[in-house]
C-alpha cells in the first residue's frame, strides 16, 4: 500500500483479498520503500571491428567430455574482437566469469562485445 493513508489502504487491500474489513488498529512492523527517479541516458558504445582479427589463444587445458580427453584453448575475453567466432571446445576467462564452449558449439562476439553461444542446432 502507498504511504499516504496507509492504514486505510491496508484495510482496503485486506477486504479485497479476504472479503471483509478489519477494524483493529494496525502496527507497522516492516516498511519497504520504492523510489524511482530519472537517470542519465546510457550510451552503449560499439566496439570497432578489426578486419582480419582473430582471438589469441592464451593457453590450453585438458578437459574430459563423455570419457574422452580433449584439449581446449583458453582465451581471455578481452582478446576476442567483435565479429569473430570461437568454436568449441574452448574456455573464455575474464575477471568475473569463466565461459565454457562445448564441442559443436560456437561463441560469437557482437559489436558491443557481448558473447553469444549457439549449438548450431535449431532451437
Amino acid at each position: 500500500v502507498r504511504a499516504e493513508d496507509w492504514q486505510d489502504g491496508l484495510h482496503r487491500a485486506h477486504e479485497e483479498r479476504y472479503g471483509y474489513r478489519r477494524s483493529t488498529t494496525v502496527d507497522a512492523v516492516t516498511l519497504r520503500v520504492k523510489v524511482e527517479a530519472p537517470g542519465d541516458r546510457v550510451q552503449i558504445l560499439e566496439i570497432p571491428a578489426e578486419p582480419g582479427a582473430s582471438p589469441r589463444c592464451r593457453d590450453r587445458a585438458s578437459v574430459l567430455i563423455a570419457g574422452k580427453e580433449l584439449e581446449a584453448p583458453i582465451f581471455s575475453r578481452s582478446d576476442i574482437p567483435p565479429g569473430t567466432t570461437v568454436s568449441g571446445p574452448a574456455i573464455i576467462i575474464e575477471y568475473s566469469a569463466t565461459t565454457w564452449c562445448p564441442p559443436g558449439w560456437q561463441i560469437e562476439c557482437d559489436r558491443w562485445g557481448i558473447l553469444h553461444l549457439s549449438s548450431g542446432r535449431p532451437a
